[in-house]
């Protein structure tokens, strides 16, 4: 194992709410019971090797969580994972109350969704692979519509799907989005889109071929493709320098700009535009010839690198605010001021 504080202990690195402990405890409990059912693939999706290296075990909320990268191409994956019925499972009773920690939808997200839709969009624009033809837009796994909704405000006719019933009502009915709960499989359009985005979707899926099979089925040869992952190579930047925090039982894959090129080229897309956050357009081709590069000694060297480095966390900003902020509330706590303190301030 690489990363050996990654042994499987059952620990959470995360604080949770009490319904996330509710929720955490549900889907554990079904995990033993056998309800979330596992299962294995014995190769690579991108090179098809067989040739893994085991990464940890475990994620932020202390799930079993074998994580490998391919020793041939270093395409991060977990393995193995739960089964395609356990995850619609998941996706619709578990997965939003144990990721944001609330019962329902609520306009936070919407609105966290819909900044989003903005920075697309500038992303886009100065990529230059936007232009005033792409008026039709589809997402898959919208959420509550957020992203979709900013787009709307700039003329685009917008369409989403996603298996969550509780947040695509959410949209349709604060909003009047044009939101439907399915996938893409089972998705009857009229039109096909001039751009169909995947906003941290794509980390999600267990059947990544196949999706992009089903991309193509609804693609013009002008459609394009806008893919956003979680960056396993930003981690020390959204993640507090913790490989352990980006690590997440909802996500099956983990991306590199590189194995999500190589992933796309080999199933007839090729790279408009990208960065390493991961923020890329893609678009059908028909060159064969787009060779695989491998990204395993570089992901390794990353991952060893932050690893080394975790203590520079606590040295930035971002931490020496938050713990500034914890050390307050603890004395003022210990003081019996803090009610008295947030009577003052009016909160």
């Amino acid at each position: 194992m690489l990363i050996p504080r990654l042994k499987n202990n059952g620990n959470t690195v995360l604080w949770l709410n009490p319904l996330q402990l509710k929720i955490r405890k549900q889907i554990e409990d079904k995990i033993t019971a056998g309800v979330y059912k596992f299962e294995s693939h014995s190769d690579c999706v991108i090179c098809g090797s067989s040739r893994f290296e085991l990464l940890g075990e475990r994620d932020r909320y202390g799930f079993y969580y074998p994580v490998n990268i391919c020793q041939t191409c270093g395409f991060v994956f977990v393995n193995p994972r739960m089964n395609q019925n356990a995850y619609a499972q998941f996706y619709n009773q578990e997965y939003r109350k144990l990721y944001l920690g609330t019962e329902k939808p609520t306009d936070f997200f919407f609105q966290q969704q819909y900044t989003q839709g903005k920075r697309i969009y500038e992303f886009l624009v100065s990529s230059n692979t936007l232009n005033s033809a792409n008026r039709y837009i589809l997402e898959v796994g919208c959420g509550a519509g957020g992203i979709l909704y900013s787009f709307r405000e700039k003329g685009f006719e917008v369409e989403g799907i996603d298996l969550g019933q509780e947040y695509i009502q959410y949209g349709r009915s604060n909003y009047g989005l044009n939101l439907h709960t399915t996938n893409l499989d089972n998705f009857k359009l009229t039109n096909k889109p001039d751009i169909i985005i995947y906003s941290h979707v794509l980390e999600h899926l267990l059947t990544l071929e196949e999706e992009l099979a089903l991309i193509k089925s609804i693609s013009k040869p002008s459609t394009k493709l806008y893919i956003e992952v979680p960056s396993l190579k930003q981690m020390h930047k959204g993640y507090d320098y913790n490989i352990l925090k980006y690590l997440h039982i909802a996500h099956t894959y983990h991306f590199t700009l590189t194995s999500l090129t190589n992933l796309l080229h080999k199933n007839g897309f090729e790279l408009l535009a990208g960065n390493e956050y991961v923020m890329s357009v893609f678009q059908q081709t028909d060159n064969k010839n787009q060779l695989l590069i491998s990204d395993y000694a570089s992901t390794i060297d990353y991952i060893r690198k932050y690893e080394k480095l975790r203590w520079v966390y606590y040295l930035t900003p971002r931490a020496l605010k938050y713990y500034t902020g914890m050390v307050i509330i603890k004395t003022l706590n210990s003081l019996g001021l803090k009610e008295k303190v947030k009577r003052i301030l009016g909160k």
